[in-house]
């Protein structure tokens, strides 16, 4: 079956994730996957239908020629960037098309929440089907939607190396004492709300020094958000104790050195960084939204706290620095649980199934 996958230039993790899934982890007997981008740059090697704006429609043109040379049989857009298009392409001509969403928020102010009801129903009009990396997503998007009939949920896939020996701090240049480490969605906007998570990751640090005063957080990645922390962090006096890690390529090493993995994250998503600590058995405090108990079941494999309560992400640090044997207990379960339901295997077996039932679906 011959799958056309549309992306945008500016690829996220999560989209250049599903990206080498597509390209190089499905059953090659059953899907033949094609991936373009929407708005390459000309001078890219990469093919693309060179759209200048979201509505182009020479990029449209294009993309039905595309369609109909090729003899796809999907239409595969990833993100909601691209949604108009791939509604568009799909309607003139006749091809299934599918949709997934990486992350979907409700605004707390009203007037807010009209508008992205919208802009939702807008993107997403004509789509056959939606899929989404968790439970969690599909409800707020179907409740900016006002359906959920098309929403389906497919778990992402990520493939980690088991680490054995792990290296020791001081061979990875890494501080002694409580390590606590946490990894930078790069794809965060400047928002309220990210201000909001910076503050509350400086505080958790501050609670957490009063216990833990030689305690260290390495912020790993990149983005909006660990700029936005550097510069609220240099206001902090004394300066706080945090390391920048920035994207370096032992990062699963240094994730398995520390004590802890933390999440600060209050929107809904599916966090890689989350999916690789408990892969690589490490115990984790994050956020208790819908998302995130759904890979981390409290008390079970993680500890979940209130989204926006510093003290309490500080505190449930603590916990697992001082009882190794929660720690361990918990790290097990996490590792064992994502082994399963977030390998590669998985994705790539669920989408190459859904891939089939939406093309035979509509013939």
């Amino acid at each position: 079956m011959r799958v056309l996958v549309l992306s945008d230039g500016e690829l996220n993790g999560e989209i250049r994730a599903d990206r080498d899934v597509i390209s190089s982890h499905l059953d090659p007997q059953r899907i033949q996957p094609t991936i373009i981008s929407v708005s390459a740059p000309a001078d890219s090697s990469e093919l693309s239908l060179r759209a200048q704006f979201q509505f182009d429609p020479r990029a449209l043109l294009r993309l039905r020629r595309i369609v109909r040379e090729s003899k796809i049989e999907l239409l595969h857009g990833l993100g909601a960037r691209v949604g108009p298009l791939v509604s568009m392409a799909g309607r003139s001509t006749g091809v299934p098309t599918l949709i997934t969403i990486y992350r979907a928020s409700i605004p707390e102010n009203r007037l807010h929440e009209a508008t992205a009801r919208f802009r939702w129903r807008l993107a997403l009009s004509g789509v056959d089907r939606i899929t989404v990396p968790s439970e969690g997503v599909g409800r707020s998007l179907a409740m900016l939607l006002g359906e959920r009939e098309r929403i389906y949920v497919i778990r992402p896939g990520l493939q980690v190396e088991e680490i054995d020996p792990i290296p020791s701090r001081e061979s990875l240049g890494l501080p002694e004492g409580a390590f606590i480490v946490t990894l930078a969605p790069p794809d965060l906007t400047p928002s309220q709300d990210l201000l909001d998570r910076c503050d509350l990751t400086l505080d958790a640090v501050r609670h957490l020094l009063k216990r833990h005063p030689e305690a260290h957080l390495m912020v790993l990645g990149e983005g909006a958000y660990l700029e936005s922390l550097r510069k609220t962090a240099q206001h902090y006096r004394p300066a706080l104790p945090i390391l920048w890690g920035g994207n370096r390529p032992n990062l699963a090493e240094i994730i398995a050195s520390a004590n802890v993995y933390v999440d600060f994250a209050s929107m809904e998503m599916v966090s890689p960084g989350i999916i690789l600590a408990a892969m690589l058995g490490k115990p984790i405090v994050a956020p208790n939204i819908p998302s995130v108990a759904e890979v981390i079941e409290p008390n079970v494999a993680g500890l979940l706290v209130e989204p926006k309560n510093s003290a309490e992400f500080a505190a449930q640090i603590n916990r697992l620095i001082q009882y190794d044997g929660l720690s361990h207990r918990l790290g097990r379960v996490a590792q064992r649980r994502t082994q399963e339901h977030y390998s590669i295997d998985a994705q790539s077996s669920a989408l190459v199934s859904f891939y089939e039932t939406t093309i035979y679906t509509r013939r």
